[in-house]
């Protein structure tokens, strides 16, 4: 459905109620595409993460946003649920199921400016999450914002690092 967006003129894509996919390397590389699910709690579509060797969601475009979806990496090869590498990238009211693998939940690669996480739920379901949020690489990161999310990390599905860890900079933050 991404193929079929045309970039900046506010193309929307609905996931509906219990759709489920397993998958990965999903590439978000249409600018401005927002993805919504529909449906409540674990009727939310869910899109969970093959053996491969990547990222589950690579968000290379700016401008777009992922809402209302359960994001899964139950398989060993899954390197992160979300890769950003893009402005003004907006995650709101998701959740973020991460265990052993992968053990990092989202990956800021470079210097990505404005990205925002509202209301999403990170939760360890097993053991060996590192942090949920880590943000690496060169280039800072420039006015992005963490706001009323939940870090669910029990007992030995416990965060091993820290929530958010940057080696960068980082300026604006909220």
């Amino acid at each position: 459905a991404i193929g079929q967006c045309t970039a900046s003129k506010g193309d929307v894509i609905f996931l509906m109620p219990g759709h489920a996919e397993t998958t990965t390397a999903i590439a978000l590389d249409v600018a401005g595409v927002r993805i919504i699910g529909l449906g409540v709690g674990r009727n939310r579509p869910t899109l969970t993460a093959t053996t491969g060797a990547s990222d589950l969601i690579d968000v290379t475009a700016d401008n777009c946003r992922l809402q209302n979806i359960r994001l899964a990496g139950a398989a060993s090869g899954c390197t992160s649920l979300i890769s950003l590498a893009a402005n003004d990238f907006e995650c709101i009211g998701c959740s973020l199921e991460h265990g052993a693998a992968p053990t990092v939940a989202v990956i800021v690669t470079g210097g990505y400016d404005r990205f925002t996480f509202k209301d999403c739920v990170f939760l360890g379901t097993a053991a060996g999450p590192d942090c949920s949020i880590d943000l690496q690489g060169s280039g800072n990161c420039v006015d992005w914002t963490v706001q009323g999310c939940i870090f669910k990390y029990d007992t030995s599905s416990g965060i091993d690092e820290a929530v958010i860890r940057s080696d960068k900079t980082d300026v604006g933050v909220l």
